[in-house]
């Protein structure tokens, strides 16, 4: 496996070799991997026992060879579960697109499948995708004539029709369309003074707020739910028939963004779809697909009533409009139901699939039941939900998730899965793993237990308002986080986000980085009063780790300013142990601090220091140069011993290398130093 070399799985608990976890422990910066996400030249091997081959492939071939190729991967996975034994089908073509929506089952499917194994994988260093965009084609430009639709800059734009009963939905709002491979913006009305990416339709920040424009009125009927919308000083600058094709982007309760269409439009006072959906209490809007306020590397969307989408786009170059722009149609890439038997996917890509909020078995990747999944060197990239995720494993143990990237999830989680009725699932092991540009959760993990992240990485994520970092819910327990990383610089810190353990018990987070939440949130235990938590009481721990110190958005703030946790009934003490972080608040259960230095209040524990000037910490906070400043206290104080600690959960996870700082370098528990990179801070971040 590149990275950790997570041994296999016997049944529910976890087998390697006494030389193995040697190895580990003695050298664990060579098990640090140099990046995150997929390796750009990764090799996966040419062997196989079924071929595929979309350019040079034809589906009439008995598909045994690379010569005798299947042209389509469906054909080819025919031929392979006629099979017996271990086998390996070969996905060929260096960024060759597979339009194919496959739903593979291998769960009591008739006639019997006779496999012991199956791995589904690139060959060499290819990087095919199995997709679920189709591409437009026919763009004529924009006349005079559709001035009264688009606006007056019609010429720069260029329309298409495409068949609405080719998109496996009818919420619109929910495609995307991309220009060789970058997402396009839907035309909004939005807050023009945001720097969310325009790619984000939930995004909250680029709603325009009632108390920044008091022309603006978001009503609601009697029930509380939204109803209206009146902007007195925007709205009427647009004709009615512009208007009523558009879509509301609401902040709605629980911090997050809705998307209501506009059902009728009188003096520009739009009547929205009825909904559930209550405001939240700095509730605004955005107006998406409004024709006349595109831009260049916009698009938008009309249906003529007649079986056609009218697609509008301003290319960011013409000539792409021949094959460069394609639409997602599809609601996933790959779904497999298996069987207990081993199954590897491995090397290649999935993107561009589009979905609503009650397609919950819709996913760029779904892995439905069966355990014994390894998922490794994959681009999951382009996907726009509701709530939903871009890889979900469904009541599955023994995962491995590793070396591989999650990017562009509108409205979309990265990697979630679910157990089966509160049981929880076992074994799963996530690392070397990416989320990039996401609405929501990078890692959403529910009732996993006996679990380990390790080398995991947020950058531009929660840019929908549903602000987890990383987020452990419904009965996770015994997780070990090695090394999660959040972005700290100006190009790939979170949008919004901090982590969060709700309802869970044992969680253990090393040498991690949480960044801040505009509400000053980095991590936080959200658990309730009486709920049950699989381990009570329970021992948690944050150890080595960070919060960054952002001047910006801590000035003034009295309240949560960090660290958040505790919890009475079910008690949950938590043990925060060379930490740096500008507070810790206690909310219940025992709270036990050590050697942790804070950055905006006062010392509460006697080993512990505070500074007045984060600059005497690290080299310039606010031009986000967080190495250790000469001298000062990262350099110099003392850590708090965790060596018992630590081997307690080496033989845990013996799989998992703990003796390591995040930098991987060797790092000694005993005398551990201060924050995720120990006493040396010499690194650039």
């Amino acid at each position: 496996m590149g990275g950790l070399g997570f041994a296999p799985w016997t049944g529910r608990r976890k087998r390697t070799t006494a030389a193995a976890v040697r190895t580990s422990r003695e050298n664990p910066a060579a098990t640090l991997p140099s990046n995150w996400g997929r390796e750009a030249n990764f090799d996966a091997g040419t062997t196989g026992d079924v071929f595929v081959d979309g350019i040079n492939g034809n589906d009439t071939n008995d598909g045994l060879t690379a010569a005798t190729a299947k042209a389509s991967i469906a054909a080819g996975y025919d031929v392979v579960k006629t099979m017996s034994d271990a086998r390996t089908m070969r996905i060929m073509g260096d960024g060759h697109r597979y339009r194919e929506k496959l739903t593979l089952n291998l769960l009591n499917p008739w006639p019997p499948i006779t496999l012991t194994s199956l791995k589904i994988a690139s060959y060499g260093t290819d990087l095919p995708f199995i997709s679920g965009a189709e591409t437009v084609t026919g763009f004529t430009q924009c006349s005079a004539a559709d001035q009264a639709v688009v606006g007056s800059n019609y010429a720069s734009i260029y329309k298409a029709t495409f068949p609405t009963a080719s998109i496996e939905h009818n919420n619109f709002w929910r495609l995307m369309l991309s220009e060789n491979g970058a997402p396009l913006k839907l035309a909004a009305l939005r807050n023009g003074a945001s720097t969310f990416d325009p790619f984000f339709t939930d995004a909250t920040e680029p709603m325009i707020q009632p108390s920044d424009d008091p022309t603006l009125t978001i009503g609601v009927n009697g029930s509380g739910y939204y109803d209206t919308i009146t902007h007195s000083s925007t709205l009427p600058f647009y004709t009615d028939s512009q208007l009523a094709q558009t879509v509301a982007a609401l902040h709605a309760v629980p911090n997050l963004g809705r998307h209501i269409p506009v059902t009728s439009v009188t003096g520009s006072v739009l009547t929205l779809a009825s909904t559930t959906y209550r405001p939240e209490s700095n509730g605004g809007y955005s107006l998406l697909n409004l024709l006349p306020l595109m831009e260049q590397g916009g698009w938008g969307y009309r249906d003529d009533g007649a079986g056609n989408l009218m697609l509008y786009v301003w290319p960011n170059e013409a000539a792409n409009l021949a094959n460069g722009i394609e639409i997602a149609v599809r609601k996933h890439a790959l779904s497999i139901s298996k069987n207990d038997m081993p199954l590897t996917l491995e090397g290649f890509g999935l993107e561009m699939v589009s979905f609503t909020e009650t397609d919950y078995n819709s996913a760029l990747l779904y892995l439905n039941q069966g355990d014994n999944v390894r998922c490794r060197q994959l681009v999951l990239d382009r996907c726009s939900a509701a709530q939903q995720h871009m890889i979900y494993f469904k009541f599955n143990e023994n995962v491995t998730f590793e070396r591989s990237t999650m990017r562009y999830g509108q409205g979309c989680y990265g990697v979630g899965n679910t157990d089966t009725g509160g049981a929880g699932v076992y074994n799963y092991r996530y690392s070397n793993l990416l989320a990039q540009d996401l609405s929501h959760t990078g890692y959403r993990c529910f009732g996993m237990r006996d679990a380990a992240l390790v080398d995991c990485r947020s950058e531009r994520t929660s840019a929908g308002g549903h602000a987890n970092l990383i987020n452990f819910y419904l009965g996770c327990d015994n997780v070990l986080v090695v090394n999660f990383s959040a972005g700290v610089g100006q190009d790939n810190r979170p949008w919004a986000g901090y982590a969060t353990c709700q309802n869970s018990s044992r969680i253990y987070c090393f040498h991690s980085t949480f960044t801040m939440a505009e509400d000053t949130r980095a991590f936080v235990d959200q658990s309730v009063a009486n709920a049950t938590h699989p381990t009570d009481p329970s021992e948690n721990y944050l150890v080595n780790c960070w919060v960054p110190h952002e001047p910006a958005r801590l000035d003034g703030v009295t309240g949560n300013s960090g660290i958040t946790v505790g919890e009475t009934t079910p008690e949950m003490n938590w043990h925060v142990y060379n930490c740096i972080t500008p507070r810790i608040l206690s909310t219940g259960g025992t709270l036990t601090r050590k050697n942790n230095i804070l950055t905006k209040e006062a010392a509460a524990d006697p080993s512990e220091a505070s500074v007045s000037n984060i600059d005497t910490l690290h080299v310039a906070a606010a031009a986000r140069d967080w190495r250790a400043a000469g001298g000062g206290l990262l350099a110099t104080k003392q850590g708090f011993d965790v060596e018992t600690l630590v081997s307690t959960l080496e033989a845990a996870f013996p799989d998992v290398a703990l003796r390591r700082d995040g930098a991987g370098r060797v790092w000694s528990p005993a005398d551990p130093g201060i924050g995720p990179y120990g006493k040396e801070w010499n690194i650039s971040l």
